[in-house]
């Protein structure tokens, strides 16, 4: 004994833990960080129907966007996963 008692499933649940803080501040990115500028741009031809398309800028932040949400989503699962091996470790 070394006079401190380590207890590893103790610090896989609070692993676990932050995992999952830091996967849910990636999952809020789209609250935390709002596009600021034109999103959509629109063509009306002659007597016809608008043609509405997404820029190009809002695009690229949509697919950041999406792969910080889904990045998010893997940290909170593997978090849980580690505070649920911590209970049983």
């Amino acid at each position: 004994m070394s006079g401190c008692d380590y207890n590893a499933g103790v610090w896989l649940s609070a692993a676990g833990i932050f995992l999952v803080m830091v996967g849910a501040w990636f999952v809020a990115y789209e609250v935390v960080n709002q596009f600021d500028g034109p999103t959509h741009s629109g063509i009306t031809p002659y007597g016809g129907m608008t043609h509405i398309t997404k820029l190009g800028t809002f695009a690229l932040w949509e697919a950041k966007k999406n792969r910080a949400m889904w990045f998010g989503l893997i940290l909170i699962t593997l978090g849980s996963l580690a505070q649920l091996a911590g209970l049983f470790y």
